[in-house]
């Protein structure tokens, strides 16, 4: 991997991350606030969804570290080390727990009678099964990409000894 490419990705991955933190400490803070003025009985389904979005943004940041941990990894060409299982497994974690978090607020949004402040817009709920299914194609998807990666190390590992 030419270093400018690692560079690059490096510093958007950073920028990726800084917009995450960005959206967690400020614009969520501001919807939440702007829709308790205007509906101060939707406290319950704001609070929810304030705590899953910021929830979701942790599971992206740290999707992104070990991003960069393990392009830095290869960087040094040590990405057949097994330190790399560690930051695949994290981000297999990440993407299963989004995944999780989005349907959970599906599940009581849906739970909700549909006259309260929970009620979900016509086509948010497909929306969001939609985004559950991605994030756990993404979590199954590593689970692959780890087998190949162990496969890869255990190669390596074969190939030293030859040498």
């Amino acid at each position: 991997m030419p270093r400018w490419s690692s560079t690059a990705l490096l510093v958007l991955l950073g920028l990726l991350a800084a917009g995450l933190l960005f959206g967690q400490l400020r614009w969520i803070p501001a919807l939440a606030d702007t829709e308790l003025r205007e509906n101060p009985s939707a406290g319950p389904a704001v609070a929810l969804v304030s705590i899953a979005g910021i929830a979701l943004g942790v599971c992206g940041e740290l999707a992104l570290l070990a991003i960069a941990r393990l392009v830095l990894m290869v960087r040094r060409g040590r990405i057949f080390d097994a330190r790399a299982f560690r930051w695949v497994n994290v981000i297999i974690g990440a993407a299963a727990a989004a995944s999780a978090i989005v349907l959970a607020v599906l599940v009581v949004a849906e739970a909700t009678d549909g006259d309260g402040p929970g009620e979900l817009p016509p086509g948010i709920g497909a929306l969001m099964v939609g985004v559950v299914l991605a994030l756990a194609a993404l979590a199954l998807l590593m689970v692959v990409m780890k087998a190949l990666l162990r496969q890869a190390v255990a190669l390596d590992a074969e190939l030293r000894e030859v040498v």
